[in-house]
């Protein structure tokens, strides 16, 4: 005779078919998703947080909203932000499940943001896309993955906004400072953040010669702050103890200060430039030479 299942093992094998059937019929009913999504998210966000070890009913609950995300993003703009927002669920993760899924969890984001970066177009969506990257930025494991879809959405500009530089500045930086992986993907990280200021100085001619007098002040405001955000980066790095990661960060912080003059920078931005990022650079530099 057969041993018979536990009746835990049984409850499981239940809740975990029960769930690949909602997500399945979440999948196919994307016209409804609306009405849907309310009940489905609740579900998989209570088995996301209140599980405590890896076990298969929150692996399912993990990559089937992942693919939810994936498949109904390019279809369904009205609630863009809602679908985004719910992959918060994964940086709630308890810490021992979130490191036996987050390479797997990772290529999937990956995946997701190269079949949907131009479908992505506010604050909120990017800030929990930069979030889930930057996470991997201390992740031995996934950090490969998180850095590549850093790399598709900032390479050459291609996908970076004035919704999303910060954010993108800032992921960036972290990969640059991170000591997981080789130092070459320190000065990649580099490279994707000086080369932003591209997209500062095409901002600029745009708003020059599209936007009225009051919008173009308010829009050199924002670059102007954006620039600051991204030198005050680079400094950071020009005193990182990997020689030719403060060598690098020095050339490019150089670039960005000489090479800044299709960007609409203020007087009193620049003093704030010399006296939080020029003066301090040189003092700790003396400092330490």
């Amino acid at each position: 005779a057969g041993v018979k299942p536990k009746k835990g093992s049984e409850d499981e094998d239940t809740s975990v078919f029960c769930l690949e059937l909602l997500v399945a019929i979440t999948l196919n009913n994307r016209d409804r998703i609306e009405l849907l999504w309310p009940d489905v998210y609740e579900h998989i966000s209570n088995i996301v947080q209140s599980t405590v070890m890896p076990c298969a009913q929150v692996e399912k609950a993990v990559f089937g909203l992942l693919r939810i995300c994936h498949r109904l993003l390019p279809y369904k703009e009205n609630i863009t932000d809602e679908l985004l927002k719910s992959l918060q669920l994964v940086l709630k993760l308890d810490a021992r499940v979130a490191d036996t899924y987050y390479e797997q969890i990772t290529q999937e984001v990956s995946n997701l943001v190269k079949a949907n970066a131009s479908h992505i177009r506010s604050q909120l969506g990017w800030r929990t896309i930069t979030s889930l990257l930057s996470i991997t930025a201390r992740h031995l494991e996934s950090s490969e993955a998180g850095f590549d879809a850093l790399y598709f959405i900032m390479s050459d500009g291609a996908h970076i906004l004035p919704a999303n530089f910060v954010l993108c500045v800032d992921a960036a930086k972290q990969f640059a400072e991170s000591r997981v992986g080789q130092v070459e993907r320190s000065v990649v990280a580099l490279d994707l953040l000086a080369g932003s200021v591209n997209c500062l100085e095409k901002w600029t001619n745009d708003a020059k010669q599209v936007m009225e007098e009051e919008e173009v002040a308010k829009m050199l405001q924002d670059i102007g702050d954006m620039w600051l955000r991204l030198v005050q980066g680079l400094k950071k790095l020009c005193l990182d103890q990997r020689e030719e990661v403060r060598n690098h960060a020095l050339l490019l912080l150089q670039n960005c200060l000489t090479g800044s003059v299709g960007i609409h920078i203020p007087h009193d931005l620049w003093l704030q430039c010399f006296d939080q990022v020029i003066f301090t650079v040189l003092d700790d530099l003396l400092e330490i030479s």
